[in-house]
């Protein structure tokens, strides 16, 4: 049985639209951090938000309970969702086709744009916040800012030990 995300998601679920998400994410990474985050960041982000549970999981969550906290609410569930957690490595592997090609429509689209150290830097005057009429983009836009501020809090290998991935 789909629900309406899964059908929404597949419909939509497209280069522009990451491409925005992952504009909304590097900007709240840079607000809190006040630094650009590492390229490798998006390939992670990227199915966190195309996985129904995961994406509710972190609507659920606080702002202030952090990644940590939200993954280990995903281990106490110890349904399906912690499967989901040990596949995230594959998923990046899988879609690492279509991560491309959203980062480089967001560089095309000059919302974002890489930096000679490789850091991803938003270019914030080119991100607005788009109109939507159903609640699922709305949930993932304001879920990829939250991710971005929790994963300005973290360095790199916390991220990657967390969420059982390597960059």
């Amino acid at each position: 049985m789909k629900t309406s995300l899964n059908k929404e998601i597949n419909n939509i679920r497209n280069v522009a639209l990451s491409a925005y998400l992952m504009a909304f994410f590097t900007n709240a990474y840079y607000k809190e951090a006040q630094e650009f985050p590492n390229l490798q960041l998006l390939f992670v982000v990227y199915p966190l938000f195309y996985v129904e549970d995961i994406l509710k999981l972190i609507e659920g969550t606080y702002k202030p309970t952090g990644l940590l906290g939200c993954v280990n609410k995903l281990r106490d569930n110890r349904k399906k969702e912690n499967d989901i957690l040990l596949h995230l490595q594959i998923m990046i592997e899988e879609n690492r086709f279509e991560i491309l090609e959203a980062i480089r429509m967001a560089f095309l689209s000059n919302i974002l744009s890489i930096g000679n150290d490789g850091k991803i830097i938003p270019i914030e005057k080119n991100i607005k916040r788009i109109r939507v009429e159903g609640h699922d983009v709305s949930m993932m836009c304001k879920s990829a800012e939250k991710v971005g501020i929790w994963f300005a809090k973290l360095p790199i290998a916390e991220i990657e030990q967390i969420l059982k991935v390597r960059l």
